[in-house]
Formats: C-alpha cells, structure tokens, sequence
C-alpha cells in the first residue's frame, strides 16, 4: 500500500515537473530575445550541414547588408554564409569565429573593417543583446560576454531571463514560430537586403584618402590581431574589406592603420571607399545607397560582384551551383532574388514595362486585374494585355481577372461579384457592389488585403501582385488616363 502510495506521489510530481518544463521551455521561445542580425544568423548557421560554407563574412552591419550572398550563389557558384550582428566590435567577431569553426571549415574568411573605427570600451544594450544572444555554447558565450558588457552588468547578460521584463510591450508575430515560416528566413544566410535608397555624396575623404595612419583603440586592436591570428593558426585565408560609405577622415585614416597591421601578418586588405575602386563597381550614389552606411538593393549587387571576381581570381573557390547539397543556397538565392524584382516592380511607372514585368518568366505571381474606371481610355496602350491571355477589345469597366501561372484563373464582368482567396496565412477579397437609389447606379469596389483597404479611388485599373515563392505581397497599385498630360500614370494607395 505504501509503495503505491509513493508510486502515486512520484507520478504526480513527475506531471507537474514535465508540465513546469514544458511551460518555461515555451516562456523562453516566446520572450527570449529575438533580431534579424546577429541572433537569428547564429541560430541558422547552427542548423547547416558541417564543412559547407565555403566563404564565412564577419562584420557589422556593413557586412550583412553589403555582400549579397544570394548574388554571389546565383552569378558564381559561391556558398557564403554571413555571420554578422549590427555595430559588432571586432570582440564580438572574434568570438563569432571563434563558434563557426567548431562546425564550419571554411575556405576563406571576408572580415568587413568597418569596426576599426570603434572606440568605446562597450557597447549599448540593444548591441551587447544582438551580438551575443544568439551564441549556443556556453563557454564561447561565456568569454564574449565577460568582455562584451560591463563587470556590474555581466550577471543580468548571462542570466539573460532578468532581462525579459523590457519584453512584454515588445512582443508581436516576429516571437512566435510562424513567422518564420517564410523562404526569407528559411533559407536565410546572414544577409538582410536594404530596399531604402537615399541619394548620396562623394565624401571628401575618399576623393583624397588621406595616407596618415591613426591607431586603433587598444581593445579593438587587440580583437583585430586576435581574428588574424586565429585565421592563421587555422590556416585559413583572410581577406579583409572597408565596402563603401561615406567615410570620414578619422575612419580613412583608422583604416590605414588597419591596412599597415594585416600587411604585418600578410594579410590581404582593400579599402573600397576611393574614386577608382567607385568607377570599378559603377557605383552611382543617387541610387545605389540606403543610407550614409548602407548600400541598397541596387548597389550591394556592384559591390558583391567585384568581391566575387576577387574571389574566384584568387582563391580556390568551388562553384556549388550544380550540387545537390547546395538545394537551399539556391533556394536563398531565389528568395533574394525574387523580393529585388518586386522592388523593381512597384517602382515601375511605364504601363508597358509594368506588363513585361509582370510576365518574367522567372517570377511566379498570382496577378488580380480589377478595372474600375476609364478602362477604354487606356485600351490603346493594352497590347500587353494579350500577354496575360486577356483580351482588351472585350475589357469593360467593372471586370475581374484572376491570373495564375500565365493563364487566367478566374473572370467576371457581371454587375456584382465577390471574389475571396487564402494566400498562404493571408486572406485576398474583392468585390463589386450596385445598387440602384433614386435612379442611378451606384457602384462600389473594394480590395482587401488582410482586412485593409487598398481601392482608394475611382480611377482606371488596379493591379494587385502577390508573389507565390518568396510569400510577399509584391504590389498594389493601379493606372489611369491622365487627362492634362494624355498619358497613362501609375499610382498607389
């Protein structure tokens, strides 16, 4: 009697105990710290298959959001991973290393400069989170927090569950399993590309670089050496980049000092911020920049191809593109890929151009046409229509065409309609309404995007694009006749 009296009592403790673990386990997914660079990078290089990544990229920001790694696969076969977090200090990279080869034996190691122009002793919270959180092994975790945040912080850092308080006004869909559920972040490799641009000017410094050197701080120095000789003692190539941005002469003359202690070493070192090395990659910097540190969806290509030319030039790099191990590079390279080409596509504002986009055969869009208004004024610019399988000499106002895969899916001209879909998690309506009071016809369309409203007027035909790979909506917008200028112009909500 006694021992299933115990029995009994040992069962119940070991449901409470299970459903404690299970509870806390889900607690710690939900709140623990969650960021694109940095965390998430770590936490898909982990799930890699070992000794796969040929071309391993550290550095900050510079680096994740500078080289291409979609582009490098796609255009030269190149497998890299960039394993970067955002302002990371050359401490934080050391020790990113440091993890990547306990998996990884990399072919060669691209480490962006850029942190050679940090001075502080350490960085903000939101940087000492992003650049570490993401470390899995302890010891390695361990050792770049004790350097990474202040002595009578280190404990908050390491038991990192002090810190979920700030969390709770922060939590939204990115902390929750699903979200994930996209190509962008299943096939992610380190890279986040920028779809900003900003127009930009030459700075003074890279016109005329100055040649005087200005000494690193001592612990960015320290770190700095600590990366070139672990890269030696692992005998792996190093090469070490500034890409552009609009630098200063402090950061110039950082970088010089930078370039003097690799050549020490015989390390590889190319600073790209200067005239020559701008007109190799054709840089334009009224298009090609996000911001003052960024390059954009547009210049990140022209840099990421010059890095691969000296890449296969000279150093013995495979090309992956025809092996069946590399399925999810090519995958990654088609997501970035295809969000670049949804870019191009909403900024295009020519009718005819918009048509010959819509119909690449590379994309693979669900295309709804939806004609509101004017719809024979612009029947002279439709030729492209044919392209879609829709005829224009039978397109009136008030018709719906639902195309997939190049073949219309669904049509409807009738005097009402509603036309409802589920694109992966997100729900499509579109509808049309009349009715008739006091003796004229009114008329209604409305297009619903996950409850929000995109017909915002009257005019001409609305274009709705949602792109079936990368899981995105690639454009909402619609063109009209303008009746001043007796062109057809594009607009959007």
């Amino acid at each position: 009697m006694k021992n299933k009296f115990l029995t009994k009592k040992l069962l119940q403790v070991s449901i409470l105990i299970g459903i404690a673990f299970l509870l806390l386990n889900n607690l710690y997914k939900i709140f623990s710290f969650k960021y694109g660079d940095g965390i998430l990078g770590l936490q898909k290089f982990y799930k890699l298959n070992e000794q796969t990544v040929d071309v391993l990229v550290l550095g900050s920001s510079h680096a994740f959001e500078n080289i291409n790694t979609g582009f490098l696969f796609d255009s030269y076969g190149i497998a890299a991973y960039v394993l970067s977090g955002s302002v990371q200090p050359y401490w934080n990279t050391y020790y990113y290393l440091v993890e990547a080869l306990k998996t990884q034996r990399p072919k060669l190691i691209v480490l962006d400069a850029y942190a050679s122009t940090f001075d502080s002793e350490y960085s903000d919270y939101s940087r000492i989170i992003k650049n570490n959180f993401g470390i899995k092994s302890l010891d390695t975790l361990y050792n770049s927090l004790k350097v990474s945040s202040p002595p009578e912080t280190f404990d908050n850092y390491w038991f990192n569950y002090r810190l979920w308080h700030s969390r709770y006004t922060e939590l939204s869909d990115a902390d929750f399993k699903e979200f994930y559920q996209i190509p962008m972040y299943q096939y992610f490799r380190g890279f986040g590309i920028n779809f900003v641009t900003q127009k930009m000017e030459i700075s003074t410094a890279a016109i005329t670089p100055p040649i005087k050197a200005m000494p690193l701080s001592l612990k960015s120095e320290e770190y700095y050496r600590k990366i070139i000789e672990l890269s030696i003692s692992e005998r792996i190539p190093l090469l070490i980049v500034v890409s552009p941005f609009m630098v200063t002469e402090k950061e110039q003359m950082q970088f010089v000092e930078s370039e003097l202690i690799a050549s020490e070493y015989g390390i590889d070192f190319i600073n790209f911020n200067n005239l020559e090395s701008y007109k190799l990659m054709d840089l334009n910097f009224d298009t090609d920049f996000a911001d003052s540190q960024h390059l954009n969806y547009i210049g990140n290509v022209k840099y990421s191809n010059v890095i691969a030319k000296i890449i296969t030039e000279k150093y013995d790099i495979p090309d992956r593109r025809d092996d069946i191990l590399y399925e999810e590079w090519k995958l990654h390279s088609k997501d970035i890929k295809s969000r670049t080409y949804n870019q191009y596509l909403r900024e295009e504002s020519d009718f005819a151009k918009y048509f010959h986009k819509l119909c690449n055969e590379d994309s693979d869009y669900t295309i709804i046409i939806m004609t509101i208004s004017n719809t024979k004024n612009i029947e002279q610019y439709m030729e492209e229509l044919s392209m879609l399988g829709i005829n224009a000499d039978e397109m009136q106002d008030g018709s719906l065409y639902v195309v997939k895969n190049g073949i219309i899916n669904h049509q409807t001209d009738e005097i009402c309609w509603d036309y409802k879909e589920l694109l992966d998690n997100n729900t499509l309506e579109i509808k049309k309404e009349t009715k008739f009071d006091k003796n004229t016809f009114l008329i209604t369309h409305n297009l619903l995007w996950n409850d929000y409203e995109y017909v915002t007027t009257d005019k001409g035909i609305y274009f709705f694009v949602y792109d079936n790979f990368s899981k995105e909506l690639a454009d909402v917008c619609y063109f009209y006749n303008d009746i001043d200028s007796n062109a057809i112009v594009k607009g959007h909500r």
